[in-house]
């Protein structure tokens, strides 16, 4: 469900593309400095995007350094450093790794995603204290979207996708350093910016994966609520992606004017890259995406 946040590097100048190497690059060595080499693993680029955001709203000028890493140690590359806005993304980004491989063990109960789960155990106590309420959240909210797949007792996208929206919205509501000019009023914007965010992540993740889903036998909110036993499976997904059009586009453009009215102090360009051209490039990939064979499947 992750890795749908990105800026679409065709339009971003040098310089802004290598600011956001920057932050990724950051973010996992933020990861190995505060839980070690294992959970670097499972960095993903939502999680870079969020930790951009949030590190937009300090006034503070990013600190970087030049310097080789595991992926390529004769490499040097620029990374930031010392930024609280990725220590908070670091320990997020482990957490939701770690109940996301749990969920992956209750499914396939494969000796991968049992060896996964078990490796990053260790690392969820060493959490900061202060982030046992957020961990109890996410905790939350992904056992009430567990118990909505498993029930599937939903009637839309919209009732499907709110608790994974919440999780979302709350994360980043519950950053827990100040940010410039921060108030009950930013702090409800970032809750409705990440809601609308992880609205978007889970639909757009259910859309991309609806093929495989089908063929696997897999739960997806597109076949409970849309699925036709008389179409081919090409004829369902161009159905289901008319029904999702909507949702994706309204919530792309929500973000884009809650941005627009947040006091962003750096990384305004990049994040309007992000928000306007790199989710909508995502959108128009996973709508293209469907080359299936037609054919029909009954449950």
């Amino acid at each position: 469900m992750f890795g749908y946040v990105m800026p679409l590097k065709e339009e971003l100048k040098i310089r802004e593309y290598e600011i956001f190497r920057s932050y990724y690059c950051g973010l996992c060595q933020h990861i190995k400095q505060t839980f070690g080499h294992t959970p670097r693993l499972v960095l993903n680029y939502d999680l870079t995007c969020m930790g951009i955001l949030l590190d937009s709203l300090n006034p503070h000028k990013i600190s970087a350094i030049n310097q080789g890493c595991i992926a390529n140690p004769l490499k040097r590359k620029k990374m930031i450093t010392s930024n609280k806005a990725l220590d908070y993304t670091a320990s997020i980004n482990v957490i939701l790794a770690y109940y996301k491989i749990l969920d992956d063990v209750k499914d396939d109960n494969s000796v991968k995603s049992k060896a996964l789960a078990a490796g990053l155990a260790p690392f969820i106590s060493k959490l900061d204290l202060s982030l046992k309420y957020t961990k109890r959240k996410i905790k939350e909210h992904l056992n009430n979207l567990a118990r909505l797949e498993h029930n599937q007792n939903f009637n839309s996208l919209d009732e499907i996708a709110h608790p994974f929206a919440m999780l979302v919205g709350d994360v980043v509501k519950d950053y827990p350093y100040a940010l410039y000019k921060d108030s009950t009023i930013l702090r409800e914007q970032l809750f409705q910016f990440g809601y609308v965010l992880g609205k978007w992540i889970y639909i757009i993740d259910a859309l991309d994966d609806f093929p495989k889903d089908v063929k696997n036998n897999n739960f997806n909110p597109f076949y409970k609520l849309y699925y036709n036993p008389q179409l081919s499976l090409e004829e369902n997904f161009e159905y289901m992606k008319d029904k999702a059009e909507f949702t994706l586009l309204n919530c792309g453009a929500t973000c884009k004017n809650i941005l627009n009215e947040l006091p962003l102090k750096k990384n305004k360009n990049l994040l309007n890259n992000i928000v306007v051209l790199g989710m909508m490039d995502k959108y128009m990939q996973v709508s293209k995406k469907c080359s299936c064979k037609k054919s029909r499947r009954k449950k």
